[in-house]
């Protein structure tokens, strides 16, 4: 029968929580449950505008929050998701990736439809050190010069970036690419923090990778900088 007060409450070891659709606005209630065991949580196309209520969630593998109204993370929201393997965070008008950690596990990372519109923000993600998957597609940063650059040398596990293989080849015109240029157009805030002293001490060396990337390498699509090099020798 039916634990007195029934309810979540009665389910100490829940493994799986589907709640879409539900009209939840606020996750703090989570943290009082017996969730201790839980593996899943979805909980998209709902009202949530706060991460909160996960801290006792030490067992989650899979959080999936899309379609919510999440414009930022706060400090703390993901603290204690020590094996958290895939987020889902889609379609929110985040703004910003702050905070977005720490979730030592995690492989995958959804953040696609949000509004992610600065170069500067995807450094934010550098603290995700087992990231295989991530996507960002149709944030507005997604459009801006050597996007895809940044965001592989940001998350330096990647394989698969918006739906598209990382090759060894293509990590290695990226951060020669990187080093040519110092900072990027279009991104006077950027600071390109590793790789600052390496390019300051191999010095011309650099002037001279850049071009050879043209011809060098193949398979891949050109960086949007080698575009009018292409063109002048075509």
């Amino acid at each position: 029968g039916e634990a007195p007060g029934g309810g979540i409450g009665s389910l100490p070891h829940l493994q799986v929580l589907e709640l879409g659709q539900c009209g939840i606005s606020d996750m703090a209630p989570l943290a009082g449950l017996p969730l201790g065991g839980l593996r899943i949580l979805h909980l998209p196309g709902n009202e949530i505008s706060r991460v909160d209520g996960l801290a006792n969630m030490e067992q989650l593998r899979e959080l999936v929050l899309d379609r919510n109204k999440i414009k930022h993370i706060d400090e703390h929201a993901f603290d204690g998701l020590r094996s958290l393997r895939e987020l889902r965070m889609d379609d929110n008008g985040l703004k910003s990736l702050t905070n977005m950690g720490p979730l030592p596990r995690l492989r995958a990372l959804h953040l696609s439809l949000n509004r992610v519109a600065e170069l500067t923000e995807l450094e934010k993600l550098r603290s995700l050190r087992h990231v295989v998957i991530i996507n960002l597609i149709q944030n507005p940063v997604a459009r801006k010069p050597l996007y895809r650059a940044h965001l592989i040398s940001a998350v330096g596990s990647a394989r698969a970036v918006d739906g598209k293989e990382v090759t060894d080849e293509e990590r290695d015109r990226v951060e020669q690419l990187l080093q040519g240029t110092g900072q990027p157009a279009n991104s006077g805030m950027y600071v390109y923090t590793e790789t600052a002293q390496q390019a300051s001490s191999m010095g011309q060396a650099m002037s001279y990778m850049v071009p050879s990337m043209h011809a060098g390498q193949d398979g891949q699509p050109g960086k949007p900088q080698d575009a009018p090099a292409q063109r002048r020798g075509s």
